[in-house]
Parts: structure tokens; C-alpha cells; sequence
């Protein structure tokens, strides 16, 4: 069954650059409103727009595969030379406040995070569209790290947050507020937190844990803990993901239908 992942980009203003004045929201729609040919892996990838429709936007990434097949009976089994385009579809929430991706995880395509950051990288490299440096994170369970904080109670002997500069303040202004001054007063790209108790007696609770995962699995960073050598929760490996019947996934040629798709996997 098909399966798609959701991934936040947040996106930080590049020092010393020519501003053209785009505001997050433009620059995202910029991007992801024209084709592009990208490299990712040494592959050659196309991101194909489908026609904007507002909020959310999005289209198709494929490559082209050549495989040698046996030809029919009638040509005595000649190994023949066929081409074929997988797809798999990119849809983006634009909204004010954060700005979400689902990508579908096609395995003859490659990795959702990998495709969308190759992808931006390449698209930063266009004339007027540097301004905007991004980074990606996925979004993950809050509710899963803490049943996995219960369950190895006594036992937890790291944990660590690795943030990215915040597209805004928000409720979680105490960490989105050292983020932001982290990343604007050093430059830096990111912000670190690191607990550790060697004897395992590692309490993750308070406020500034809570704030920390709240902002962390929203798409604003990585959590690791561990229990030992154990990693016990990976927000990466603990993704956000929604499985489609494929019977519910439009072919890319039915405009309409492709955004109303988008608009029902975007949906909260």
C-alpha cells in the first residue's frame, strides 16, 4: 500500500545575500510551481508541478529506469531494452505558521527526506532564489517518546535535541527563542541539547524537556535517547506516515483530482 511521509521545512534567511524580498510562503511556491531536473544520488530526477491551487501545492518527482526484458516468443526471447517513468507525488501545506510536505515513499524513486532536500538544494542554486536557506526534519510521535521515556525509566542515560532555526515563534517560544538567536547572533545552522547520566538515572520530564520534544516532533528538530548504546526513540525512525489505498491516488493527467488528493492527505 502506498505510503507517504510528512516532513517540515524550515527555512532561515541567508547572510550577506541579495534579498528579492520573498517571503517564505513565495519562495516555497516559487519553487514548487515550476519543473526542475535534479540530481539526487547521482540520478537524474524531474519534479513536475501540477497546475497551483492555492494552499496546497505540490506534484509529481519521477526518474526514468531502463530495464532489459525478454521480448516474445516470435523475436525467440530477444533481450530488448525498455523505459519507464516511476512517480511518486510531493504535496506542500503553505501555511502561515509552518510549512509541511508529504512525500510518497516509492522505493523505486528513493527517500522522501532525500528527494525534497536535493530538490531545495538545487533550487537554491537558481538566480533569485538563494535568499532562503532550508532544512528538513521530519515530523514524529511526541505521544510514542514518552511511552518510550516510562518504559525505560531508570535506565535512560542520554538524550539529546538537535534543532533547526524556527519559521516563527509559536507557543514554544522559550526553545524556538534560543534557536532563533543561536542561529541569527553565530550563524549557526544548528542548535544542540545534550542530557546525559551515565547510571542511567536520566529523568526526561520538566518544562524545558516538554517544550523541547513538543518543538522537536512538530518538524523542528531530532530527538535521540538512549538507554546505553540502545537508542530507545528516534524521532526519524518514529515518522509521521499515512498509507493510501491505491485505488485512491489519481493519475497526475486528472488535474482536479490530484488537488482535492493533496487536500485530503494535508488534512490535520
Amino acid at each position: 500500500m502506498p505510503t507517504f511521509e510528512y516532513l517540515r521545512i524550515s527555512l532561515a534567511k541567508q547572510p550577506d545575500l541579495f534579498d528579492p524580498g520573498l517571503s517564505r510562503q513565495e519562495f516555497l511556491r516559487k519553487v514548487f510551481s515550476r519543473r526542475w531536473d535534479f540530481t539526487y544520488r547521482r540520478r537524474v530526477y524531474t519534479y513536475d508541478p501540477i497546475p497551483d491551487s492555492g494552499e496546497y501545492i505540490g506534484g509529481v518527482i519521477g526518474r526514468e529506469i531502463a530495464e532489459l526484458r525478454n521480448d516474445g516468443p516470435d523475436t525467440h526471447w530477444k533481450v530488448i531494452e525498455q523505459r519507464h517513468w516511476p512517480i511518486a507525488y510531493l504535496s506542500l501545506d503553505l501555511a502561515e505558521k509552518e510549512q509541511i510536505a508529504a512525500v510518497q515513499n516509492h522505493q523505486r524513486i528513493g527517500s522522501p527526506y532525500g528527494l525534497l532536500r536535493s530538490l531545495l538544494e538545487h533550487a537554491a542554486r537558481a538566480e533569485g532564489l538563494g535568499s532562503w536557506k532550508s532544512s528538513i526534519e521530519y515530523i514524529s510521535s511526541a505521544s510514542d517518546f514518552w511511552v518510550a521515556a516510562k518504559n525505560y525509566a531508570g535506565r535512560i542515560t542520554s538524550l539529546s535535541f538537535v534543532f533547526v532555526p524556527p519559521n516563527m515563534l509559536g507557543a514554544k517560544e522559550a526553545i524556538d527563542d534560543l534557536v532563533k538567536a543561536a542561529s541569527e547572533e553565530t550563524l549557526s545552522e544548528e542548535t544542540e541539547l545534550k542530557l546525559k547520566n551515565a547510571d542511567g538515572n536520566l529523568v526526561p520530564s520538566g518544562s524545558l524537556v516538554e517544550a523541547s520534544v513538543a518543538t522537536a516532533a512538530a518538524g523542528g528538530g531530532e530527538i535521540t535517547m538512549r538507554a546505553g548504546k540502545k537508542v530507545i526513540f528516534s524521532s526519524s525512525a518514529n515518522r509521521r506516515t499515512k498509507e493510501i489505498d491505491s485505488e485512491e491516488i489519481p493519475k497526475p493527467s486528472s488535474i482536479e483530482q490530484v488537488r482535492d488528493f493533496f487536500k485530503r492527505l494535508m488534512a490535520k
